[in-house]
């Protein structure tokens, strides 16, 4: 294939746009097409491209302007940031080590491109973190793919297969390139040298692989610990659906406070709905957080109790049982919600409730816990 598109003349390229993409050669037909243009030609590249994919906007925007044609402008922009990445990335090259401009291309999000398994197209993705592990990586340029992990899934906009995808040659040398460059300066970078794994040390090639395994356990052996790790996993991963409805799954258990935030925290976020029985149920669930994450818990639980006051007209009582006593403050008076969370995570016992009961001021109550 890339045979017949060298070999082919102005004429002859539009008609070999989609076999190229199939064949995963776009962007050597974009280049072709770029250096002996045709009208055709540039309606080839309008059924091929897709908005993400900066290197092919490039090139017909060289095509358009020899042909003195005008360009769509998201092409225009994906071309302009095409040359805006191209120029960062070479001033950085030649620029010495703990430059400002090395930090600001070390730091700045990287587009991937891919090769779909499912369907042999070509895509660009634009991720901001990715890990590159050398041991999985052999010195070949051509192996240099496998020791890259992506931590979001990635589906191929021309047919939806999800994480079924090999880099290019290129991107996998950006990615081997920037964490090399950050492993010597010991830097903290988006794309950094590590290993990618689940918290119990089990190896993952792709977020999706990670995804079924999470998810089977969850099932298999059930708990609000297990949910809890498969919805952290998909929020990183990108998929929020699956995330929420693992967190819910795990919000069924009665002792799982961080599950049952989580489920509160997206109801607050909707516009529709009513949240405050959801955040009821987290503040119950207050004592039974885990001694290290409960001043975190509990100082979002008291976020969630601020954010729900412009949610509904109703009283709002919240009870705290410390060791020393009980207390009932009415919500809508707290000014200072960083001192809540600070109550809730020593009471032994909270709840709220919906009604006019007589309620102390914060401070009294501070006292009496």
């Amino acid at each position: 294939m890339l045979a017949k598109i060298e070999a082919a003349d102005a004429a002859a390229l539009p008609s070999l746009a989609q076999e190229a993409a199939q064949a995963g050669l776009t962007l050597a037909w974009a280049e072709a097409a770029a250096d002996r243009p045709s009208a055709e030609a540039l309606s080839s590249f309008a059924a091929i491209w897709h908005p993400a994919d900066e290197a092919l906007a490039s090139s017909w925007a060289r095509a358009a302007k020899a042909m003195e044609a005008p360009l769509p402008d998201d092409v225009a922009d994906a071309a302009k940031r095409h040359t805006r990445r191209q120029r960062k990335r070479d001033k950085a090259r030649r620029a010495p080590a703990g430059s400002p401009l090395v930090d600001a291309w070390l730091g700045s999000p990287v587009l991937l491109r891919v090769r779909c398994g499912a369907c042999g197209r070509d895509a660009c993705h634009e991720v901001g973190t990715a890990l590159f592990d050398p041991s999985e990586a052999v010195t070949d340029a051509a192996t240099l793919h496998l020791g890259v992990y992506v931590p979001f899934i990635l589906a191929c906009p021309f047919c939806d297969a999800e994480d079924d995808y090999s880099l290019s040659i290129s991107s996998a040398q950006e990615i081997a390139t920037r964490a090399a460059a950050a492993a010597r300066m010991r830097r903290d970078f988006p794309v950094r040298v590590g290993k990618a794994g689940l918290a119990d040390g089990t190896a993952i090639r792709r977020p999706s692989e990670g995804l079924r395994i999470l998810r089977a356990r969850a099932e298999e052996q059930g708990g609000g610990e297990r949910w809890r790790a498969l919805g952290n996993f998909a929020l990183r991963a990108g998929r929020a659906d699956e995330a929420l409805e693992a967190f819910e799954r795990g919000a069924e258990d009665p002792a799982e406070l961080a599950c049952a935030l989580a489920v509160a925290a997206e109801a607050l976020g909707r516009e529709d709905g009513e949240p405050g029985p959801l955040v009821a149920r987290a503040v119950s669930r207050v004592p039974l957080a885990e001694e290290k994450w409960r001043p975190q818990l509990c100082a979002e639980v008291a976020e969630a109790l601020r954010k729900l006051l412009p949610r509904t007209e109703k009283p709002l009582r919240l009870r705290m049982v410390g060791r020393r006593g009980a207390a009932t403050v009415d919500v809508r008076a707290i000014k200072d919600w960083a001192r809540l969370g600070e109550l809730l995570a020593i009471s032994v016992e909270a709840s709220l409730t919906f009604d006019d009961a007589p309620a102390a001021e914060l401070d009294r109550a501070a006292g009496v816990l």
